[in-house]
């Protein structure tokens, strides 16, 4: 190796290229020519494919969000994925695949599913990157799907049919999302409702449940308490005044004999009252004292019975039966009194019992009215998701067989002529390495260590 070489230097051969294709011309043509016959042959195996594509848009919906809301969250392109693979899938392709006898040199050597993923590949869908105005001012998107095939009619045939595909799965899968968001509100709408109508069932009973000692009654029953007091006032002024006249009149019934039956009688009478006042009416001291009296009564009645006033008795009774109607009324409403004031005592809780549900009643009542107003702007947007006014597909430009192959067989030839350009120079310099040759005097100089005295041109 040259001292130039061991210095990082470039190999001198490279420093004469017409040298090196003077010297290695026939290795060079040797392999140009098997890289171009091999080129062509195989180039001219690669079948000649035809690309189609039909293009659509993507419109907006056409009414104002303003008047109509949309409950599609997505627009195609933006799942566009999930549309290609629902186009794409077996179920779909496969009847394509049948319509048009795609791939008929392959029918008989594989079965339908090879043929569908043949056909799968030859499938290219893509965003064109450009855009359309709208009515509403939105930008409309684009997107092309094409297919390559053999034959340039098939390919914009299957374009063609691809797209509609496309167009009725997206207009489907908009359809089905404006569907699933109405069904999602109904249910929701209905629970609820339910939810609603329930808590007012509970109010209706703790009112029932608690009537007298809600809120609302606080007022009435406030109102009843002082009327109460003014008619115990009353009545215990006429009480006081009734036991008066009773003490009196049986003060000059104590004047008289009291052996007298008239005077047995106004004493049992007062014992009768007074064990009343205590005890039962089944009471046997009751039973008793009612027998004497009625024996004494009967005394008094044949009018033969000791001296006294019938009068006098008629008075006393009449008192005690007036005294023993106030009391009992009296009693009637100290009882009265006491249970509106347990009421009155109890409406605070009953209150903050009631608030507590009233205040879930309102919840549920906006939850619902929320939950209603959603329904109707969903089933508002499916009616115009139906009438195909919401966001959808159209084909915008359908495809043509087109005029000219794709540039696939000019691509390969170029790279394989390529290819053999640089396989030929590689063989060249690969020669050179191998078999190096003299081309410069500084080379002699560094090879037999002798300083060249002069040089003469090429001869010849």
């Amino acid at each position: 190796m040259s001292q130039e070489e061991e210095a990082g230097q470039l190999p001198a051969f490279l420093t004469d290229p017409r040298g090196v294709v003077r010297r290695r011309w026939p290795w060079i043509a040797g392999t140009l020519a098997l890289g171009v016959i091999g080129t062509a042959i195989f180039v001219a195996q690669i079948p000649v494919t035809y690309l189609a594509s039909a293009t659509l848009v993507i419109n907006e919906q056409q009414i104002s969000d303003s008047f109509v809301t949309n409950t599609v969250t997505e627009n195609p392109l933006q799942q566009l994925d999930a549309l290609v693979g629902e186009i794409l899938s077996r179920e779909r392709l496969a009847p394509l695949v049948e319509k048009h006898k795609l791939y008929p040199e392959l029918r008989k050597q594989t079965g339908m599913s090879e043929l569908v993923g043949l056909a799968r590949s030859n499938v290219v869908v893509a965003p064109s990157g450009s855009v359309i105005p709208q009515k509403r001012g939105t930008p409309a998107s684009v997107f092309t799907i094409s297919f390559r095939d053999l034959n340039a009619k098939t390919a914009a045939a299957m374009a063609n049919d691809l797209a509609t595909l496309f167009t009725a799965a997206a207009g489907k899968a908009s359809g089905d999302a404006a569907r699933t968001t109405a069904d999602f509100m109904r249910a929701e709408r209905d629970r609820s409702e339910r939810e609603l109508r329930a808590q007012e069932r509970l109010i209706s009973e703790f009112k029932e449940k608690y009537r007298g000692e809600l809120p609302s009654e606080l007022g009435t029953n406030t109102s009843k308490l002082e009327r109460i007091a003014l008619q115990r006032q009353t009545l215990t002024g006429q009480l006081e005044a009734a036991e008066t006249r009773l003490s009196d009149l049986e003060h000059l019934g104590d004047l008289a004999s009291p052996s007298s039956p008239y005077a047995r009688l106004n004493a049992l009478r007062s014992k009768l009252v007074s064990e009343q006042a205590i005890n039962t009416d089944e009471h046997p001291n009751v039973i008793a004292i009612k027998r004497q009296i009625e024996a004494l009564e009967r005394e008094v009645a044949s009018n033969g019975a000791g001296t006294g006033d019938p009068s006098q008795a008629i008075a006393l009774r009449t008192l005690r039966d007036e005294v023993k109607g106030l009391r009992g009324d009296l009693a009637g409403l100290t009882a009265e009194t006491a249970a509106l004031e347990e009421r009155v005592a109890r409406t605070p809780l009953r209150e903050e019992e009631l608030s507590a549900l009233l205040q879930k009643q309102l919840v549920l009542h906006e939850t619902y009215i929320s939950n209603l107003r959603k329904l109707e702007a969903a089933e508002l947007a499916l009616s115009v998701q139906s009438a195909q006014q919401g966001s959808r597909v159209e084909v915008l430009d359908r495809a043509v067989p087109p005029q000219s192959s794709e540039s696939t067989r000019l691509k390969y030839l170029f790279a394989c002529l390529g290819a053999s350009v640089l396989g030929a120079l590689g063989i060249a310099m690969l020669l050179e390495l191998l078999d190096p040759v003299i081309v410069s005097a500084k080379q002699i100089e560094d090879e037999i260590g002798l300083r060249v005295l002069g040089t003469i041109g090429r001869i010849g």
